[in-house]
């Protein structure tokens, strides 16, 4: 869940959007009797995006062409995360379609614990 703001230039050919959201993760593992746990583990985000504007004057297809984000994990349960992890990604867009694949690295304290990660997007 988030908000996004998007800027465009005069005359208008290119967009920039900034974003921020809350994005809840649910972890399952079984515990020492067997039984299925389930643990949240909540980031805050930003991400800054561009990309260009269709003749229309509407962003192309709701998708960014180049986009940055970073995350900071603000609830922590279970032993899956580290404290104070950030989560760092660059977007990819699928040529001319709503999906973006961002391959991510996750780390602590200044880089530390370098684990890699990707997500793929959907617009909608």
């Amino acid at each position: 869940m988030g908000a996004t703001i998007v800027l465009a230039n005069r005359p208008i050919t290119w967009y920039h959007a900034i974003s921020t959201s809350w994005e809840p993760q649910f972890l399952f593992r079984n515990n020492s009797a067997g039984k299925l746990e389930t643990f949240r583990n909540d980031f805050i985000s930003i991400m800054y995006g561009q990309g260009p504007v269709s003749k229309k004057n509407t962003h192309e297809e709701g998708v960014m062409s180049n986009f940055v984000s970073l995350a900071y994990l603000v609830r922590n349960k279970g032993d899956f995360y580290d404290k104070n992890t950030w989560r760092l990604g660059f977007g990819i867009q699928v040529k001319r379609t709503r999906t973006n694949i961002e391959p991510l690295i996750y780390f602590h304290d200044l880089f530390k614990g370098v684990t890699p990660g990707a997500r793929v997007l959907f617009s909608f």
